[in-house]
């Protein structure tokens, strides 16, 4: 009960149910292991909180050990303040690194940033802002696609490299507003990424060209399931009617419902396709 109204009190705009079902972990985080301490880190006054909350509920855990096993009431207490502590200083400092971004929201995405160390958490940030290209909003990235944070950095520049493969017609600046558009994008691997391009380039060119669709509508087109682009595919083998009235965008676009309902043929053709494809 107190670790979840720490996590209440740290994060007011989070649906702190939502945190602990992503990531149960975080409500029974050893606060005796690993936090925020180093000499890279900027905020001493944390850190010494940290290192002395640590070092008390250390000595206090000893002394239990040496009673016999049970852990006082002090030194649960400690243990307690020191969970605080650390979860509090990991918010602050995502406060502080994302100035006017959403962080409960991004933490509600990404629950595993609340038991990342303090070094690792500002080393990534500063990585990021450092090694992708100077035109990308890396605050948007993070705040849209919190995940780039729990990656490895030369797994992010990889990342946001496969996609401007992907999209060889934008330029940097586009590329950063594809990733900021959509966060799944970032967290795609590289192959996939390659080859939902190839197909989009093959069976419908004009939904990444940059003259007739905008960033935004790209990284929508690109993050489409597997099953929204077969429906591409299946316009190919109808006569060219139904590809004017069911243009390459709303195919991938349209719901399931709607799709279905204006061509009742597609299920068995995709189940036939997919039969095929097996064997």
């Amino acid at each position: 009960a107190e670790r979840l109204a720490v996590l209440r009190e740290g994060l007011p705009e989070a649906d702190v149910d939502t945190i602990l079902r992503r990531n149960p972990v975080v409500l029974f985080v050893n606060p005796l292991l690993g936090g925020p301490e180093s000499e890279a880190e900027t905020d001493l006054a944390a850190v010494e909180t940290v290192a002395k909350a640590k070092a008390q509920a250390k000595a206090r855990a000893e002394e239990a050990d040496g009673a016999g096993g049970r852990l006082p009431l002090e030194a649960e207490a400690a243990a307690a303040d020191l969970y605080r502590v650390r979860i509090l200083a990991n918010v602050e400092l995502l406060r502080s690194l994302l100035v006017g971004w959403p962080v409960d929201k991004m933490v509600e995405r990404a629950p595993r940033l609340l038991t990342c160390s303090h070094v690792t958490l500002t080393a990534r940030l500063v990585a990021l802002t450092t090694e992708l290209p100077k035109t990308l909003d890396v605050g948007q990235l993070v705040a849209r696609c919190p995940a780039v944070l729990l990656m490895k950095t030369a797994k992010v520049v990889a990342r946001f490299a496969a996609l401007s493969e992907a999209l060889p017609a934008l330029d940097e600046n586009d590329v950063g507003c594809v990733a900021c558009s959509n966060a799944t994008l970032m967290t795609t691997s590289d192959t996939t990424l390659a080859a939902k391009a190839a197909k989009l380039s093959h069976l419908a060119p004009e939904l990444l060209d940059p003259e007739r669709y905008s960033p935004v509508s790209m990284a929508r087109f690109l993050a489409a399931g597997a099953a929204r682009h077969d429906r591409l595919e299946y316009l190919t083998t109808l006569d060219g009617r139904a590809a004017r009235v069911w243009p390459s965008s709303r195919a991938l676009t349209a719901t399931d419902p709607e799709w279905n309902a204006a061509f009742p043929g597609y299920r068995a053709w995709w189940d036939e396709r997919s039969f095929w494809s097996l064997r």
